[in-house]
């Protein structure tokens, strides 16, 4: 039986339910194509009760976190590499930018530029990569270090 620690960072509170929630998500989206917190309401025995709403937010976004690291280790093993300091603009083949919380939400570029912090003591507080522009932008990128997001690149 499900019972709330009290803590929503603590996404594995639920992950004994996470098998069951994963089947039921599957048989929702098959019906009605997007997997509303209600729709799984009463139908998970083990997480039933007052904190049932609970256990539903906090089974989604483990499912999404687990769905980033599968994401992540298929990036990693296809050739990415993990980035997180930069010396100078630098253009990368590919690049991939994904919240570092692992939170399910990312961005991928082709051809992109990486810039790097250039203001003193502001690498210590964006992690070293400032931003990032797209191929034939000259302006208009994109946050790196301001926005939490991890990034990945190859060549």
């Amino acid at each position: 039986m499900f019972t709330f620690n009290k803590n929503y960072n603590d996404l594995e509170q639920v992950a004994a339910w996470l098998p069951e929630f994963s089947v039921l998500r599957a048989e929702i989206i098959s019906a009605i194509g997007y997997p509303y917190n209600d729709e799984f309401k009463g139908k998970i025995p083990g997480i039933a009760g007052d904190h049932e709403d609970t256990a539903i937010y906090l089974l989604q976004g483990l499912y999404r976190q687990r769905e980033m690291d599968a994401r992540l280790a298929g990036w990693l093993a296809d050739g990415y590499k993990p980035l997180d300091s930069l010396a100078a603009v630098t253009k990368f083949a590919r690049v991939i930018l994904y919240r570092a919380d692992r939170s399910g939400e990312w961005h991928e570029y082709q051809d992109a530029r990486l810039v790097p912090e250039t203001k003193p003591r502001q690498a210590e507080i964006t992690g070293g990569i400032h931003s990032l522009i797209p191929k034939g932008k000259r302006t208009h990128g994109t946050f790196v270090g301001m926005n939490s997001f991890a990034v990945l690149v190859k060549n």
